[in-house]
Order: C-alpha cells, then structure tokens, then sequence
C-alpha cells in the first residue's frame, strides 16, 4: 500500500502555473465532458503541457500531499484544518501505471475517490457548516470528472475497465495521451461509442510564450523589455527554438539560468540562448 501511495504523488508541478488560451481551451472541453458525463479525449505532442493542465483543473496539487497523509486529528489529538477550497474539488487526476491491470485500476481510483470524498466532507463541515456530524451525514458522491493522463498506456482490459467506471459512477471521462491515442480508442467500439468531445491541445502561440518569457525572466531577477533589441532577438531565438513547446521553454529557461549563474550575467542575450540549446537534447516534438 505504501508504495501505491507514492505513485500519486510522484508529480509536482516545478512552477507557478500560468493560465493560457490554451489552458482556457482544455478548461472549457473538460468543463463540458463534466457537465453532460460524457467521456473526452484530449492528445498532443509531448510537453505542450497536457498535464500540467489536467493537474491545474482537478486542484492536485492541492489535493495530492493530502490523499495519503490528510487525518481528522494531529498527535495531540487536536483537529486538523483543511484548506477552503478543497471544498469546490469535483474532481480525480489518475496516471495511468505502466503495468495497469484492470483490478489496480479498480483500487487505486476506489482509493482516490474515498479520500477525497470524505475530505471534501471534512472541508465542508470546517469551513461552512460546522453543525452537521460527518458520522450521520449522508454525503453525496462529490467526484463529478476522472482525468485520466498517460491513457495510451493503458491496453484493451484496462479500457473496458475504465468504461465500466464510467458507467457505475456516472461521472465525465476524459482520457489524455499522445497523438493518435483516438485511433486507439476506436478499436473499442463500447468505449468509442460514448466518447463526446475531443480536445487537440496544440503548442504555444507567440504571444503566450512572450507572456511566459515575462514570468521567466522575472524569475532570473530582470525584466522583459519589448523596446530593447537584445531582448526582443532573445525571444526570437527562443520561439525558433521550442516551437511553442512548454517543456523545452521551461528546460531552455533552466539551462541559461545556469550559464548566467556560472558566468555572473544579468542580461538575456541571443548567444546566451544559442550557448544553451547546444546543451539541450530535443527529440521529435
């Protein structure tokens, strides 16, 4: 059970998360696959920030710590506080393991699912009506969306296994892979026939990497100067670079962080940026 504990929480997010259009896309796709229960499919290339997203819309990173380590008292015997807005949580962030057989799929979203509930529960009687006794309340199912990340995955049992989840809970679907994960899932005429919307979660345009490179280069204690050349060729490079991929941003933004640190720099140069793309390894995006 422990190490099933740990696989929740492998993930954290390295960095404030920043909402983009795209983000708002993916937002509205999964507000709609939540709203009329149906089961979603969203794909993309790899580090345009499919799940940073799906982390983002359930709240994991505010949910995560707390699945596993969340008790009602502390060693004192004292109440625990949970955050307020655990409260407006309706939704479960699962990774698909690599070796996902159809029962630990079973467990491990039963597990999410009971944890979460009753916190959310815990959170409603703390912060919003501290009369009612979680002992004798009879709570609603709070869980209205599964996210499914790393669906591609999954094999055949393990989709049937996820459609029947569907079924029993009645809730929103949404599975999130690579691309060409749809042509997977139309090899399961069941599970394919209930799918009702489909998301493509394309790159970064230009205007939300230079909204990104903003924060970055705050981060790096300097600032983005649109009037200042040297600043505005620096961009460029980047944008020729990453292609509008938020990973290789987020990889580029370390390494030059580096070489500024070792070469007591301040200012974002084109050949800086050049410099730490040679020590980038950048695969087929």
């Amino acid at each position: 059970m422990n190490k099933q504990k740990k696989d929740f929480q492998s993930y954290s997010c390295p960095t404030p998360f920043l909402a983009t259009k795209e983000y708002r896309r993916f937002s509205e796709f999964c507000n709609a696959c939540q709203k009329y229960r149906y089961i979603g499919v969203c794909f993309g290339s790899p580090g345009v920030g499919k799940t940073m997203s799906g982390r983002q819309y359930a709240k994991w990173d505010l949910i995560a710590p707390l699945v596993d380590s969340f008790y009602k008292l502390d060693s004192s015997g004292n109440n625990r506080l949970l955050p307020k807005d655990i409260t407006k949580c309706n939704s479960l962030f699962y990774t698909t393991p690599v070796s996902g057989t159809p029962g630990k799929i079973e467990r491990d979203i039963h597990y999410l699912q009971h944890r979460i509930n009753w916190m959310i529960d815990e959170a409603i009687i703390q912060h919003e009506q501290p009369d009612k006794d979680l002992k004798t309340w009879e709570s609603p199912d709070h869980i209205e969306l599964i996210i499914v990340d790393e669906a591609d995955r999954s094999k055949q049992a393990g989709f049937e296994q996820f459609r029947d989840i569907h079924d029993r809970l009645g809730v929103g679907l949404i599975f999130i892979g690579m691309r060409g994960i749809e042509k997977q899932l139309s090899r399961h005429p069941q599970l394919y026939s209930r799918v009702g919307f489909v998301h493509d979660f394309r790159p970064l345009s230009q205007e939300e990497i230079q909204f990104i490179l903003k924060y970055k280069w705050d981060e790096l204690g300097t600032s983005l100067d649109p009037s200042d050349f040297t600043d505005t060729e620096a961009v460029a490079s980047i944008i020729r670079i990453t292609a509008g991929n938020f990973r290789l941003i987020h990889r580029l933004c370390l390494q030059f962080s580096r070489l500024m640190e070792i070469n007591e720099m301040t200012i974002i140069t084109k050949e800086l940026v050049e410099t730490a793309r040679k020590s980038l390894v950048i695969g087929i995006m």
